[in-house]
């Protein structure tokens, strides 16, 4: 039952992530059950189970499901148990919407510079937010020696002039 989405008073959290796990189940009824159940979630169950905490496997596996939902995957990206494998998924084949939850993590962007890498090779990703991710790498004195043309374009924008504060107002300013 619990393969089918069936379980009474089971809470969605833990019914999908029950989901998950019957459908790498080593039986073959139960994983086909499961597999079914997950490939056609219910937008309820879905959404009141992104209300909670979800385990990374969960996580990946509604992910993996949810390519053309952005705002569930945005969800799913915040969830502390995301695991790095999942984003770099995301990065490497997601929409233009997903890149652009992605690059707003400027945390995570810093700490794992290889998925600025992925964003950059992925054809929806935004020749923008390629380029401000790019700079925030940059300026933070990191390399990504999977890009071409890094030290490049690395040289150009730290050479790029940044006006000093002063007390004299800017022509916008008047």
């Amino acid at each position: 039952m619990a393969a089918r989405g069936l379980a009474p008073g089971v809470k969605p959290a833990e019914l999908l992530t029950v989901i998950v796990a019957l459908s790498e189940s080593s039986e073959a009824g139960v994983r086909e059950a499961a597999e079914k159940t997950l490939g056609a979630l219910p937008d309820p169950l879905v959404k009141a189970a992104l209300d909670a905490d979800l385990p990374a496997r969960t996580i990946d596996a509604v992910a993996r499901r949810s390519m053309d939902q952005p705002e569930t995957i945005a969800k799913l990206l915040r969830m502390p148990l995301t695991s790095l494998e999942t984003v770099e998924d995301l990065a490497r084949a997601g929409s233009e919407a997903i890149t652009e939850v992605i690059a707003t993590n400027e945390e995570r962007l810093l700490t794992h510079p290889r998925i600025v890498e992925l964003l950059y090779f992925n054809k929806h990703t935004r020749a923008s937010t390629v380029d401000r991710l790019i700079e925030l790498m940059t300026r933070h004195g990191l390399t990504l020696h999977g890009i071409p043309a890094w030290k490049e374009a690395a040289a150009a924008i730290a050479g790029e002039l940044i006006a000093e504060p002063s007390d004299e107002p800017m022509p916008d300013d008047v």
